[in-house]
């Protein structure tokens, strides 16, 4: 199935997609926080705070998302960290959550990290 990201708006049509197509588990897992999901709630609070305040009658016509992040070129300014247990989200193998991550980052020209301890979770 291939999903067209530029049709995705906010933080909830990426939450939608990833409830229509994750198996229960890694879905539940990822949806859940610590404790009492006190972060959880505070970073999609955060999110809600978030105003982007276009100007308006300015020349667009060189824009640019590039920016300089930790000191090095980036293709927008965004870095993206990475994300307990990224495996059970993959199809291939236990690195496959891992390696997406990292080409996704490097096919969007952004900054990323990847987590240095693998772990695989195995049921049984």
């Amino acid at each position: 199935m291939t999903t067209d990201l530029a049709t995705f708006l906010n933080l909830d049509d990426f939450e939608r997609h990833a409830l229509e197509v994750l198996p229960a588990m890694p879905r539940d897992y990822y949806r859940s926080g610590a404790w009492a999901e006190t972060t959880l709630r505070e970073n999609r609070a955060a999110w809600e705070r978030l105003r982007i305040w276009y100007r308006v009658m300015r020349d667009v016509s060189a824009r640019t998302t590039a920016a300089t992040v930790l000191g090095g070129p980036a293709a927008m300014p965004l870095c993206v960290a990475p994300t307990a247990l990224q495996q059970m989200a993959h199809r291939r193998d236990v690195a496959g959550g891992q390696v997406e991550h990292v080409d996704v980052v490097a096919h969007a020209g952004a900054v990323g990290r990847v987590v240095v301890v693998a772990v695989d979770l195995q049921e049984g």
